[in-house]
């Protein structure tokens, strides 16, 4: 069972059976005592994530709402039916970002930018021994977040592809404008938000 609260939408999925979609502020009509955050990921048993802004924290665990939320799924999908009769399914108040597309045009032959920028982590780490730890930490950590399902976060994405980017200009070797520009381009493209872009 999970319970996830992102992108403007509230996801919980059952231990058996399809998960129930719907958007936050509909279910903030169902729930008008739910404490909002900016993202919130909740598995009983497991962990109780919640960030707010770009700080992830630990929120109470057991989360007595969370279970309840969880007992409810049922009576969620039979209001939500009653309330939308021409619409039986929930529906995402915005797509999803597709990771796996990322992914697989990040590290495709056919980018060019991938190289360019392995190019510009290894002239980094050619000025120090600290600059070479630094520098390929931050690379592997891009890597990690995109091709580790359990680890994909949009905060996160923002996070590290940012600071890869002001370790590569602190290093002298800057992404210039135009490789910055493709990989906005594809943050668009594959629905990521524009937190996620390069200035």
């Amino acid at each position: 069972m999970k319970f996830e609260q992102r992108g403007g939408r509230v996801i919980l999925t059952p231990a058996e059976g399809d998960p129930f979609e719907c958007y936050l502020t509909w279910f903030q009509t169902q729930e008008p005592n739910y404490v909002l955050a900016d993202r919130r990921e909740y598995i009983p048993g497991q962990r109780h994530s919640v960030w707010l802004g770009e700080d992830q924290g630990g929120g109470l665990f057991p989360w007595g709402a969370g279970d309840l939320y969880l007992s409810r799924i049922e009576k969620y999908r039979t209001q939500w039916i009653a309330d939308h009769p021409s619409d039986a399914e929930p529906t995402s108040a915005e797509p999803l970002p597709d990771w796996d597309r990322l992914l697989e045009w990040f590290r495709s032959p056919a980018n060019p930018l991938y190289e360019q920028v392995r190019e510009k982590v290894a002239l980094v780490a050619e000025r120090s021994v600290a600059e070479q730890v630094r520098i390929t930490d931050q690379w592997q950590n891009l890597k990690d977040l995109l091709s580790t399902p359990n680890l994909r976060d949009e905060i996160g994405l923002a996070w590290s592809v940012g600071r890869l980017a002001e370790g590569l200009a602190n290093g002298q070797n800057p992404l210039s404008v135009a490789e910055k520009a493709e990989w906005n381009r594809k943050i668009d493209t594959f629905n990521f938000p524009d937190s996620c872009k390069l200035a």
